[in-house]
């Protein structure tokens, strides 16, 4: 029998997406693991590189991770990979989303890797 690919996330919800990304027939194939994996710096695809070696050393077989960035095109793509830290940065109930809203263009871009 061949080993289930590793999903690291603790959130059913994302588990499901994923399923239906790939299709119903993943659905035995993918199994979710929850993991404390270290918050890392850098652009989306060094981040996830490292994630994926991290949940590497940790479980037996092949991994999956997801790592999300939000790139606002008025802010040169920030805050890209760092949407916790913008988001807690913006202070209780998001008071500033109004502003970043009035400052930004229309354009906001949101990149999911696995």
């Amino acid at each position: 029998m061949k080993l289930p690919i590793h999903f690291v996330t603790g959130n059913p919800n994302k588990l499901a997406e994923v399923i239906k990304i790939l299709g119903p027939e993943y659905m035995d194939k993918i199994k979710a693991v929850s993991l404390d994996l270290p918050e890392l710096q850098g652009t989306m695809d060094e981040i996830s590189r490292e994630k994926c070696l991290a949940a590497t050393a940790l479980v037996d077989g092949p991994v999956l991770i997801e790592d999300t960035s939000l790139c606002f095109e008025a802010l040169n793509g920030m805050p890209g990979p760092f949407i916790k830290w913008f988001l807690q940065s913006l202070g209780p109930e998001g008071e500033y989303i109004e502003t970043l809203h009035w400052f930004c263009s229309d354009l906001e871009i949101s990149l999911t890797c696995l």
